[in-house]
């Protein structure tokens, strides 16, 4: 649970285990409902303490207008809802096989 947010780029987070880490580089999700989702990457590592909680510093500043501390934070396989920006390339040789794609984080509040 999201217990407070300090500002757009800090929120603390309860109801973890104790000692649980969090590394710098690492995503997670703030999820408003299932439209309403924000994806972050921590930007210092943090580990919890003996009450579960963590303050956590992140990258891109969270929309404060839209996100309160009514949304939960996910640490297990974040995500966020993207759509597609540009084209998108597929190689048509077998061994070349990478598609290439832009996309940008999709905000429904």
């Amino acid at each position: 649970a999201i217990s407070a947010i300090s500002n757009s780029r800090q929120l603390t987070v309860s109801g973890l285990p104790n000692g649980f880490v969090i590394r710098a580089g690492d995503l997670f999700e703030v999820r408003k409902n299932a439209w309403a989702r924000s994806l972050h990457y921590v930007t210092s590592d943090v580990t919890s303490g003996a009450g579960g909680t963590a303050v956590i510093q992140f990258n891109p500043p969270l929309d404060t207008g839209v996100f309160t501390t009514s949304a939960t934070a996910h640490f297990e396989r974040p995500s966020c809802l993207m759509s597609l920006s540009g084209g998108w390339t597929l190689p048509k040789q077998r061994q070349q096989r990478r598609a290439n794609f832009s996309a940008t984080e999709a905000f429904f509040s």
